[in-house]
């Protein structure tokens, strides 16, 4: 990170406007996500790119299927627009039942699914996303923000599915939050009225984009595997941990955390580790569950810290 910033202060005059910044930095993460640079719109963050594609590519008063939990945000903007929310719920093992979802989307105008979902951490099986995606005739929006921590991606399925738009974001694989860089693959047409008609001129500024290609060169990548298979590491040693309680039950996850269920204890447990310093998040009812905690993936001694709390306090 303090490289790339530095890189982006050699390589950057804040007087000027970022000319041709935009269409460089969709070339570097063309090559990182598998697609050509045509294919690639950048902007600041993924949740300005999902804003503009709600507002500007999904029909008003629309019905857009989505699944309960999602990401908080674009159910706001949904609102904000007048469209639907369609909603197909998580059981009580934080999974979704495909089969619901493909009866859902017939009446649904527009889809969007976060994969990995927040804060459950499921990822939808492949085969039937495809599939899913290929026999819809909407608008299909996949948000792929947790990706570098999961088992696969649909980027590449956006260069020739006409339908799709795969949503990505450099702020948790990269660590470069602040910066507010976000993408989205998508066919080439498509790709080419966003950028020319819904985006802003300048969609992410100098600084953001020179750090961001300083981050996508090959040491950059290479570093940001690195720290993404330590975070799978220690995701599943949490997973084991907190699951090693017999009165919590742990998800699976392919994010970058980790959601739990304590039960009746859950505030409790909330505020004994918040008076040791230690911060997850207190969400309560998720899939039918009431007392659900989600952990984000610290370091080893991070987690570690955590599980033996969490040992203390469950005795």
């Amino acid at each position: 990170m303090g490289a790339a910033i530095a890189a982006a202060r050699r390589a950057v005059d804040v007087r000027e406007y970022p000319d041709g910044g935009a269409g460089r930095l969709a070339g570097a993460i063309a090559r990182h996500i598998g697609v050509p640079p045509r294919c690639v719109v950048v902007g600041s963050g993924s949740d300005q790119i999902l804003d503009l594609a709600v507002s500007h590519l999904v029909p008003r008063r629309a019905r857009v299927l989505v699944t309960d939990p999602t990401f908080s945000f674009l159910e706001a903007r949904l609102a904000l627009h007048g469209m639907t929310a369609r909603r197909v719920p998580f059981g009580r093992d934080m999974t979704v039942d495909m089969g619901a979802l493909e009866e859902a989307a017939r009446g649904a105008d527009a889809i969007y699914i976060d994969s990995p979902n927040n804060p459950t951490g499921f990822q939808f099986p492949e085969r039937r996303l495809r599939r899913l995606i290929r026999s819809f005739d909407g608008l299909v929006i996949i948000d792929e923000a947790y990706a570098a921590f999961a088992r696969y991606s649909l980027a590449t399925m956006a260069r020739s599915q006409e339908n799709l738009a795969v949503v990505g974001t450099l702020s948790k694989s990269f660590g470069l939050a602040g910066l507010r860089v976000g993408y989205a693959a998508m066919p080439p047409a498509m790709a080419g009225a966003f950028a020319s008609a819904v985006q802003y001129p300048y969609p992410i500024s100098s600084v953001s984009i020179e750090a961001a290609i300083a981050s996508l060169r090959e040491g950059g990548v290479a570093a940001m595997r690195e720290a993404a298979a330590a975070v799978i590491t220690e995701r599943e040693r949490l997973v084991r941990g907190l699951s090693a309680h017999a009165n919590i039950e742990a998800f699976p996850s392919q994010a970058n955390f980790v959601l739990f269920d304590a039960g009746d204890s859950h505030r409790q447990v909330h505020r004994a580790l918040a008076e040791q310093g230690i911060s997850v998040r207190l969400l309560g009812r998720v899939g039918g569950r009431t007392g659900c905690l989600r952990a984000t993936v610290g370091t080893r001694e991070q987690n570690s810290r955590l599980l033996m709390a969490i040992g203390d306090l469950m005795g």
